[in-house]
């Protein structure tokens, strides 16, 4: 669940953005001074709660690597399969509009 205003009660998995941000930037002024850093620490929150834990520690990436290439038997994907999935949804598509610049005859050789 993501809070953007306290109301007192606390919930479990519940990030409470703008008292932590008000907080950080008591700290460190200057931080998360415009609307666009405002919006990547939603994303990054966002992008957190859906992908889940993606980190493990070095020594066991050999393990991780065997397990993660095996195929799920209900999905029939293996781990990679599915992270790539998950990938492809936090990325935006590109419209025709947002390459436009690069066929521009200025962009060309």
């Amino acid at each position: 669940m993501l809070v953007h205003c306290n109301d007192g009660g606390e919930e479990e998995e519940s990030y409470h953005v703008y008292g932590y941000l008000k907080k950080l930037r008591q700290a460190r002024k200057g931080l998360i001074e415009n609307l666009d850093q405002y919006k990547f620490v939603y994303d990054t929150l966002e992008e957190n709660i859906i992908c889940g834990k993606t980190w493990f520690p070095v020594s066991e990436l050999s393990d991780r690597l065997k397990s993660k290439a095996k195929k799920n038997a209900a999905s029939k994907m293996n781990e990679y399969q599915s992270e790539y999935l998950l990938i492809c949804r936090q990325t935006p598509r590109f419209s025709i509009g947002d390459c436009a610049g690069g066929h521009r005859a200025d962009n060309r050789d």
